[in-house]
Formats: C-alpha cells, structure tokens, sequence
C-alpha cells in the first residue's frame, strides 16, 4: 500500500464517520419526535457504540504527531526503529482497543439486560464485531500511514 492510498483511505474513514454521525443524531430525533422509546434506547446505544471511531482517529493523531523519524547512523538502523517505534505504538493502541471493547460490550450489555428488556440480542454481537473491526483497521492504518510519512522524511534525511 503507498502513501496515497492510505491517506485516502483515512480522508474515506473521516468522512464516513461524520456521515453515520449524523444519520444517528437524525434517526435519533426522528424516533423522539415520534416517542419511540425502544428506538430511542437503541439509537442512543449505537452513538455510544459510535465512539470507536473517535478513539480511531485518536489513533491516527497520535502517530500523525510523530513528524521526526528516528534518525540513526544508517538508513537501515533508522527504518528498524522506526519500524519499532510504530510496532510499538501499535501494541498500545491494541491493548487500549482491548480495553474499550470489553468497556462497550459490558455496556451494551447493561441495555440488553435493563434498557431494552432483553431484545435485540444480535446487537450484542455485531456491535462487538463492528467495533473490533474499526479499531483493528484504524490500528493497521496507522502503522502504514507513519511508516508511508515517516519514510519519506528518511530519503530525505539520507538523500
């Protein structure tokens, strides 16, 4: 993957985002506007769930930061700990997605139980699956995203 590619697919998440955003918030005041309890409790729980992709691009910010690349005395020993430097970052954001997944599968689980009087049982699932999804594409985009960037401040440091 080149640098374009990941950087289009990052502009494509970003927008993406905002779009389901703001089809939730429009589907949210329809259903009040309507009273709809059930479909108000299950909206509300898809925003909750929709914090993924914030916490995604606090992935992508974090190394997009990054805008010195290591700098040893070859290329080589440079491209292995910038290499190290993402695989690093990237196991942190792993165990933070760990973290956040187990966070929203225990809420998700407080609707199904007490909000939603235990309905919408697959909601369980595929919320899980959808943001296990998110946060490991944004975790692998990231790491080519840094590399991709920081690569080029390397050719340019070692000409």
């Amino acid at each position: 993957m080149n640098y374009e590619l990941a950087n289009r697919l990052v502009w494509i998440s970003y927008y993406g985002s905002f779009f389901i955003w703001i089809v939730l918030l429009i589907i949210l005041v329809w259903n009040i506007f309507k009273r709809s309890k059930a479909n108000i409790i299950r909206t509300l729980k898809y925003i909750i769930n929709s914090s993924v992709m914030l916490i995604s691009w606090a992935f992508i910010l974090d190394l997009a930061m990054v805008v010195r690349p290591p700098i040893q005395t070859t290329k080589a020993e440079s491209i292995s700990k910038l290499q190290s430097l993402i695989k690093n970052h990237q196991l942190d954001d792993l165990l933070f997605s760990l973290l956040v997944v187990s966070i929203l599968f225990v809420i998700n689980l407080l609707f199904y139980f007490f909000a939603e009087k235990r309905s919408n049982k697959k909601d369980l699932i595929i919320l899980t699956s959808i943001s296990i999804l998110i946060l490991s594409f944004s975790i692998w985009l990231t790491g080519v995203f840094a590399y991709h960037g920081l690569m080029q401040e390397l050719t340019r440091h070692f000409g």
